[in-house]
């Protein structure tokens, strides 16, 4: 029996439901929205929720939980410095679930995970692409290496 049990489970088995939640958490982050089906929605808010406020207070076992789901460098520094301060005195409602419409092809249930207040993150990864390419376009092009060219002799005939 499942009383009190609130774990929505997929069938993907637990390795690839764990993946899911990754890409959809860090998709969601990207993006400041995702639209996927009502379950995953659901499911993905609450553990959103969890993660963030724990991206609240910089502790040891904080950043612990966040390297479980976040284990790059560039989305863990981003959560602790942009997106816990952004939420200093709530406990929670940090992002909603907004119901759209049915799936044509197969009548699912859409809705839209989506910030319940307003928050900006700036990605540290995006500033340094833009920089090389204005770095690359300052720069002035290479000249190429010609190779001299190879004189043929003819042989000259004696009579």
């Amino acid at each position: 029996m499942k009383h009190r049990v609130k774990i929505k489970k997929f069938g993907h088995g637990i390795d690839a439901n764990r993946m899911l939640f990754r890409k959809l958490m860090l998709n969601f982050l990207q993006n400041a929205k995702l639209t996927t089906t009502i379950s995953k929605a659901k499911a993905l808010k609450s553990a959103l929720e969890r993660v963030i406020s724990k991206s609240r207070v910089k502790t040891e076992s904080n950043k612990n939980y966040l390297l479980k789901f976040f284990p790059k460098r560039v989305v863990f520094d981003v959560m602790f410095d942009q997106v816990g301060p952004a939420f200093p005195k709530l406990t929670g409602g940090y992002v909603r679930v907004v119901r759209l419409s049915e799936r044509v092809t197969d009548g699912a249930m859409i809705g839209r995970v989506e910030w319940a207040h307003p928050v900006v993150i700036k990605w540290i990864k995006e500033e340094k692409a833009v920089a090389k390419k204005s770095a690359a376009k300052t720069k002035a092009p290479e000249e190429k290496k010609v190779k001299p060219e190879t004189k043929k002799v003819e042989k000259v005939q004696t009579k």
